[in-house]
């Protein structure tokens, strides 16, 4: 999902600039959270538009937000579909891996 796309990509990029001797004289703040992260993934568009389809979804200042197009094709303006603490969003991505896990057993 794009939930553990994001959270996965965050917490990869936190350990590699937090674990790089080299960045941290350039770093105003030690060590960085997810709140000094700004991350976007644009998934490939569906070849229908959809309610429930996510255009942009994003990490930014510790909160995912999830957007997807304007239901009117003239305006040009996202609509959140959801917003979510970066812990809320780690909490999720763990439930669901620890449901699949159970199913898979």
């Amino acid at each position: 999902s794009v939930r553990k796309v994001l959270v996965e990509t965050t917490q990869a990029f936190l350990d590699c600039i937090n674990s790089t001797p080299i960045f941290r004289e350039y770093m105003c703040t030690y060590p960085f959270t997810p709140k000094q992260v700004k991350i976007s993934i644009h998934p490939k568009k569906p070849d229908q538009r959809g309610e429930t389809y996510v255009c942009i979804a994003g990490a930014y200042k510790g909160s995912v937000q999830y957007y997807t197009d304007h239901p009117d094709p003239n305006n040009l303006q996202l609509v959140t579909l959801k917003e979510e603490t970066f812990e809320e969003a780690v909490e999720i991505v763990k439930a669901q891996e620890k449901e699949t896990q159970t199913h898979v057993h």
